[in-house]
This record gives structure tokens, sequence and C-alpha cells, in this order.
């Protein structure tokens, strides 16, 4: 049976949204959504004044207000340095506000993550095994995956953290103006002892890329050829069982 999410970090991912790219199709909604067709249209232009971490969390926030789905590749180095274990994990990734979310895992095994806000499915085709569950109670018992229901509110989930800026610089050779940022997170509660970096540009003011440390363990994530806004059909985000997978139903499972 399928216990666990083989990509171990695909959830913290979403932590790490580097820059926008052109976006090429419409979000068809019964609501009007703007396409961002360059980070540009974020309206966050060059300034001079001192960057501190509640201006950070405000620019996050003004951006965050106008994702309504995105789009993106991802890859991640994991390494367990006790063991000297390195894993490489890659594969693609679409959202939706209101938990949706469809990752296909092509590194270091094909797996497929769908959620359509309310369960998920963890498809690993080379078993021919499908896990479906209460999307609550897999947040409460994987690691990372909080990371994944928390996209789109991080301006908000950043207050619960100590916030240091450990780095802030001009982007070189460039006449742009934006900034680098470097900054390093500590939980401000709790017993879990864990450090995450963030690496930003104030184009845009999402992570370029992020590392997360604990206990030995550094998770290092990367995402290329982001698109805000596009329009998705709602099969992404409903899982449709192969023929032949032996499913396990643990629905009747909950967080407590």
């Amino acid at each position: 049976m399928i216990r666990s999410l083989s990509l171990i970090a695909a959830a913290l991912s979403v932590f790490g949204a580097v820059q926008a790219r052109a976006a090429d199709k419409v979000f068809s909604s019964s609501q009007t959504v703007v396409v961002y067709s360059s980070v540009a249209d974020f309206d966050l232009l060059p300034s001079s004044a001192p960057l501190t971490v509640e201006s950070i969390i405000a620019n996050l926030s003004k951006v965050e207000s106008k994702i309504k789905t995105l789009s993106a590749r991802f890859n991640q180095t994991i390494l367990i340095r006790d063991a000297g274990i390195t894993q490489n994990v890659a594969g693609s990734l679409k959202y939706e506000r209101g938990s949706l979310f469809h990752i296909d895992q092509k590194l270091p095994e094909k797996q497929t993550v769908v959620s359509d806000g309310n369960s998920i499915w963890i498809w690993r085709p080379s078993r021919k095994e499908a896990l479906e569950m209460d999307i609550a109670y897999w947040a409460k018992t994987q690691p990372f995956a909080r990371a994944l229901l928390d996209f789109g509110h991080y301006a908000s989930m950043l207050k619960n953290y100590r916030i240091k800026i450990i780095h802030n610089s001009l982007v070189p050779k460039t006449q742009s103006g934006y900034r680098n940022i470097e900054l390093l997170l500590t939980p401000k509660t709790g017993s879990k002892k864990f450090s995450l970096r963030l690496f930003l540009n104030t184009r845009d003011f999402f992570p370029v890329e992020s590392d997360f440390t604990q206990k030995g363990v550094l998770v290092r994530s990367h995402f290329s050829d982001i698109v805000y806004n596009i329009a998705f059909s709602s099969a992404e985000f409903h899982f449709k069982m192969p023929p032949g997978t032996q499913v396990f139903d643990e629905r009747d499972r909950k967080a407590n």
C-alpha cells in the first residue's frame, strides 16, 4: 500500500515559486480575472526605500491577491547528510485557489497527486496502486504537505515566523533597480526546529528558490516556467482511475 508521498517536498516546493513568465491564455470563470502577462503587471516598481520585513510581507500580500491559478515545473534536491543520501525530484504542478492541485512527478519515479479541495489521490503507476484520503488527514500525516494548502496565503503565514533579512543587494549587471533578497525563517512557536531560507526578487516578491533544513535533511527547491492565471479544466483536479488500478480508500480516516 502507498503510505507516503515519494516526492518528499513537492508540497514545500510550492513555497519556492519563481519569477512569472508570459501567460498566453485567458482564465475563464464566472468572475472577471486579469491575466498577468509579465511581472510588470503586479505594479511593483523599483524603490530605493529601505526594505523591512513588514514591507516584504505587504508586497507579497499584494501579489498573492492577484494570483488565482499557477502552473510551473519544479526541481528539488533532497540531501540526508547522516545517511549520505541524495535524491533528485522533478515534475510539474498546476494549482488553483481552494487547495486544488495536480502534480505530475517524473523523477525519481512517475507519480501523480491530485486534489479536488476535499480528497486527495496519490497514484503510483509502477505498482498500479492508488491511495485516496481526506485532504485534511493527508496534510496532518505528510511532511511538508501544509505548504501546498497554504499556498496563496504566505503573507499571513509568514507572520508565524521569526524573519531575518540576511542578504539584500541590487540585481547584478542590470539597470532595473530591483533587488535580490535572502530571508531566514525560523518558527516562533512549536517543538519542531527547522529553518527555511527564501530567495526573492522585488519584481514580484515570490521566492526564486528555497532551502528547508531540519535534523540533517536539506531540501533545495527551484521552480521554472511559471505562468499565472491561466484557464484549467475542472478535470485537472479530479482523478480518473486508470483501468487495473488497486485503490486503497482511507477517506474515513480524519484528522483530529
